[in-house]
């Protein structure tokens, strides 16, 4: 969220920082209304939500989809994939088991039960649980003796019998292994330049060596400008074949390559894809780079580089947090991350600056955590005096992403605002956005947070009542313009006034509130303390 959850500002209008825009527009950008959508597009989209690490964008669809489709096959199987992304990709074990479980007690005869029940053994086996495991891995087999999880099933099955015959807990000699986060041969991180490509072009000061991605062949071609073209699988360098669907390109030590302009650290992958969902069409470049080089080319994009360092370093350690959370998910595709507000903005070496190199270098490989895991950390402009509950915006709690009072927002020059919007217009946005609500009549919103925020909005029509969430709402008629949902709202006969504070949905680290800080004298490790409740700073390397 992807999955730090990042905001991209503009450059400067009034001042050094007076143009700084605060949207989180990226991991968590909020779903469109469940009731404009079937559940084949609801499917759709949820999967592409995870498909870019947008993994509590994903949970919400899916609950969208088992709040209100009409099939019981299909909220058994958003059940599922709820339960899915609790175990792999937000690392709760438990919450999984007990969504596994109300997929086997109400839907016991759709396909979804039978992956519950396989994936709570696994999970019961991993935990040491082998009585449990091995009943599970035997109803998986007795109810289901042709499943797909079948062969797999059968050898948990006899090593959880095993146990259970000689101890209760994981056995001494299985070694376990560091958290992802920790080992230092995954250091490299993969981003993707640019996608569905029919043409590639690469340059560099010096000769730039070629080859092949997985075996390492030398490809004879030495250049400081190459082209890159494709026929079917296969790849081609200046026009001559390379026997490959796969390459690498190498520069000279100290180096730099030079694609569309920028130039980047590291080196370069030049793939064809297949155009599934873990690929893209066509050609596409990945950036192979060392994660703190990585970041040189991400902080001074996300905060402005004449900011305090000790809010730079603030950031730099929340950007490397979502770098490694994100990557620990990825293993399966063929990159990280790509170089836009779907993930982290990343410029190459041409935006590095020294200040914002500096606060990378201060904090080499520290990581946030919670409980020994890397956490998801989202962070936005401005909290407007307090920041949010993470279940009151996603409707997923997290212990370490609760509302407090943020004195050190108060201040910058987007702190306050005021917006009217017309019903006429409310309607075309929402339209723009794929959500048709009819004639409004009406617009309430209801209930608010600890933090004064709203929670959702009520749209009365001459077709009925649609019901968003606020922070939906806001982002369908555009973020800049509700700029938060810290706000008092005014009704009008033909629309509504908004008179609010703060900028971005509240949740975790103000950046403004960074600032503050950081201008009072505390150290970043305080300043990210303070935003994420009950966190460690660990050494990723």
């Amino acid at each position: 969220m992807r999955w730090n959850f990042r905001i991209h500002y503009k450059k400067l209008i009034c001042g050094p920082i007076g143009g700084m825009i605060g949207i989180f527009i990226m991991v968590f950008m909020p779903l469109l209304v469940y009731g404009a959508l079937n559940d084949a597009t609801c499917f759709q989209l949820a999967k592409q939500f995870l498909k870019n690490a947008r993994y509590l964008d994903a949970l919400n669809t899916y609950r969208q989809i088992n709040d209100s489709s009409k099939d019981p096959n299909h909220r058994a199987l958003a059940l599922l994939y709820i339960a899915n992304i609790y175990s792999l990709y937000l690392d709760q074990k438990l919450i999984a088991l007990n969504y596994y479980d109300k997929v086997i007690q109400e839907y016991p005869n759709t396909e979804a039960a039978s992956e519950s029940i396989y994936y709570s053994a696994v999970i019961s086996y991993e935990n040491g649980k082998y009585n449990k495991a091995f009943e599970l891995f035997s109803t998986y087999l007795s109810n289901y003796p042709n499943g797909r999880h079948r062969y797999s099933a059968e050898v948990w099955s006899e090593n959880a019998k095993h146990y259970t015959k000689t101890s209760t807990s994981i056995p001494e000699s299985t070694p376990k292994s560091k958290p992802l986060f920790l080992q230092k041969s995954n250091n490299a991180i993969r981003i993707l330049l640019k996608k569905n490509a029919n043409q590639i072009v690469l340059k560099s000061q010096a000769p730039l060596q070629v080859s092949h991605l997985s075996s390492k062949k030398t490809i004879p071609v030495h250049s400081r400008h190459l082209i890159f073209t494709y026929k079917h699988t296969q790849l081609f360098v200046n026009g001559h074949a390379t026997g490959t669907s796969a390459c690498k390109v190498m520069p000279e030590k100290n180096q730099l390559i030079e694609i569309d302009n920028l130039r980047y650290r590291g080196y370069m992958a030049i793939i064809i894809g297949d155009g599934s969902e873990n690929q893209f069409s066509r050609m596409g470049c990945i950036n192979y780079i060392s994660v703190e080089d990585y970041l040189y080319g991400v902080v001074p994009k996300e905060m402005p580089s004449n900011w305090e360092v000790e809010a730079l370093k603030a950031q730099a350690i929340a950007s490397r947090t979502y770098a490694l959370y994100i990557k620990s998910k990825m293993a399966d595709k063929l990159f990280d991350m790509e170089a836009s507000i779907s993930d982290q903005v990343y410029g190459g070496f041409l935006v590095e600056t020294s200040q914002s190199n500096l606060a990378v270098d201060a904090t080499r490989g520290k990581v946030m955590t919670y409980d020994g895991q890397l956490i998801i950390a989202p962070f936005h402009s401005n909290s407007g005096g307090y920041t949010e509950n993470a279940e009151n915006v996603w409707q997923v709690e997290m212990p370490h992403l609760k509302g407090l009072t943020d004195q050190y927002s108060l201040w910058g020059p987007k702190l306050s605002w005021e917006q009217y919007l017309s019903y006429e217009d409310i309607q075309t946005k929402l339209k723009q956005a794929g959500i048709y609500v009819g004639k409004i009549k009406q617009i309430a919103f209801k209930d608010k947070t600890p933090s004064g925020r709203y929670k959702a909005i009520h749209i009365i029509s001459n077709t009925g009542t649609t019901v968003l969430s606020s922070n939906n709402f806001r982002i369908k008629i555009g973020p800049d313009v509700i700029k938060s949902t810290l706000f008092e709202l005014i009704s009008q006969p033909r629309g509504i006034y908004c008179k609010g504070r703060g900028y971005g949905h509240g949740v975790g680290m103000s950046q403004w509130g960074a600032y503050g800080m950081a201008k009072s004298g505390y150290a970043c490790t305080t300043i990210l303390k303070h935003y994420y409740k009950g966190i460690d700073i660990a050494l990723s390397q």
